[in-house]
């Protein structure tokens, strides 16, 4: 059975007399990694901000494991990016602090912050104060300080922003695991689009302080793309071509062929047409469409109906 963790009922927000979120219905499963992306602007910020307590809604409701955001539930949040690191203040003395503030013991405090410090590789900096860190040090010690105790619910707000590719990895590989081994449920927004699909169950993509759509990333993908692309190299396009033709429509680009099938095994029979004509294959490619693709088409639709 599938919770809903977090439950938007035709929410607005309104600051200064402008419409900052507008009529937002959002359902957020437990144990899912779900995705808010939008552009600058968009209300991203603000409905993190609703979640987490530090902002009311106008109208509408907002529940988080079932209850009105408040303190109570606020210590079953973890937040990256909900206030600044203490610059004055070493890496170590941070998290002993953060800690603190949830009531952690000291034995549960001291193993964490080893336990983290060994994950993101900041051993060598727990006494280093954070002044003296890097943009992607600091940005380290926010997720460390998120999920110091351990929270049902993650937060973060571009988690990735400078990290290298390989930390990258490392920090997507810990919160994959947060997932599968503790339930952890997470909401994350970005601008990172590339590769979302690997880690993403669910997305919702606001513009205007609008939702577009949400859902499964996968299902949402498939609804708007009912076709399979695959480019196809061989020894002979000419022929190639001619095959491809009979099972959907064909182009070419860049000396490879590209064919757009209705079924997922028209692949299979292709193939089998290419070697019974005495064809080499070199290679064959599946185009899968993306949630960048999708992020980009959607907002292009949204322009293009306000326009």
């Amino acid at each position: 059975m599938i919770n809903i963790l977090v439950e938007f009922k035709d929410v607005c927000k309104k600051i200064d007399n402008d419409s900052i979120l507008k009529h937002i219905n959002l359902n957020i499963d437990e144990g899912n990694v779900f995705a808010l992306l939008g552009p600058n602007g968009a209300g991203k910020t603000t409905t993190i901000r609703l979640i987490t307590g530090l902002l009311s809604a106008t109208s509408g409701d907002i529940e988080i494991f079932g209850k009105k955001p408040s303190d109570d539930v606020r210590q079953y949040i973890g937040i990256q990016n909900d206030c600044n690191l203490y610059e004055k203040l070493t890496v170590k003395q941070n998290l002993v602090f953060w800690g603190g503030l949830y009531g952690m013991s000291n034995d549960k405090i001291a193993h964490k912050v080893d336990e983290l410090a060994k994950i993101f590789k900041l051993t060598h900096k727990l006494n280093s104060k954070v002044a003296t860190l890097s943009k992607g040090m600091r940005q380290k010690v926010l997720i460390m300080r998120a999920v110091m105790h351990e929270p049902k619910l993650l937060i973060l707000d571009e988690p990735t922003s400078g990290l290298d590719p390989q930390m990258i990895d490392d920090v997507i590989e810990y919160l994959s695991m947060l997932v599968s081994k503790f339930n952890t449920s997470i909401i994350m927004a970005t601008h990172q689009l590339e590769g979302l699909e690997s880690f993403v169950d669910d997305i919702a993509i606001i513009n205007s302080g609008k939702v577009l759509l949400s859902g499964n990333s996968n299902e949402l993908i498939n609804q708007k793309w009912k076709t399979y692309i695959y480019e196809i190299d061989t020894d002979d396009n000419e022929s190639a071509f001619r095959i491809c033709s009979e099972y959907g429509k064909s182009y070419t680009k860049n000396g490879k062929i590209f064919t757009e099938c209705i079924e997922k095994n028209d692949i299979s029979k292709i193939s089998k047409a290419l070697f019974d004509n005495g064809l080499n294959i070199y290679c064959i490619f599946n185009h899968t469409h993306t949630i960048k693709d999708l992020y980009f088409e959607t907002l292009k639709g949204d322009t293009n109906e306000q326009g």
